[in-house]
Parts: structure tokens; C-alpha cells; sequence
């Protein structure tokens, strides 16, 4: 299974998406870029014959790639084999 967990800014203020599982938790702000992005059609070439489109739910793979790119500046990117949870930016439990 493909999990991952991306930390950037989106508007200066710090965001994060953590993917396990099946399971999306994500900060508001990237989500609404992401779904920004989907609508408009954007899509990500992977070689010479594959396209992937934006998506916000379904394969991982598009996700991980929209959410990426729907970030100003990604600051760490964290791809898992097996699911761990991770605590999102603005819980307190991270402290």
C-alpha cells in the first residue's frame, strides 16, 4: 500500500496531508488548492505515454501528486510502506 505524509505551506501558513490505510487527513487550506487544481484540469506526465489527472480522492498516486504540487513550498515529503500515524500541524497532541 502506498501511504504518504507531505508537509508544506500553502499562503504562508503550514499544512499537511497524511495518507494511511485508505484513510486522508488533511489541513483545509491544501485541500481547497487541490480541488482547485482538479477542477481546472491539471494532470502530471510520468514518461512518455502516462498521464495521470489531479485528484483528491481515489488512487494514491494522484493524490500524492496533486497534493504535492497544490503546496507553495513542500517542505518534507515522507513515503511509507507500512501505515504509522503521523500527527497533523495543528493538533495538540504534537506538542
Amino acid at each position: 500500500m502506498f501511504n504518504f505524509v507531505i508537509t508544506g505551506t500553502v499562503d504562508s501558513g503550514r499544512v499537511q496531508a497524511v495518507y494511511g490505510n485508505g484513510l486522508l487527513m488533511i489541513d483545509s487550506p491544501l485541500m481547497d488548492r487541490a480541488r482547485l487544481m482538479v477542477a481546472l484540469g491539471d494532470t502530471f506526465e510520468l514518461g512518455d505515454s502516462e498521464v495521470i489527472a489531479a485528484a483528491v480522492s481515489g488512487e494514491p498516486l494522484a493524490m500524492f501528486l496533486t497534493f504535492l504540487r497544490a503546496c507553495d513550498d513542500p517542505v518534507s515529503v515522507e513515503v511509507v510502506t507500512e501505515w504509522q500515524p503521523s500527527c497533523m500541524a495543528n493538533d495538540e497532541r504534537c506538542a
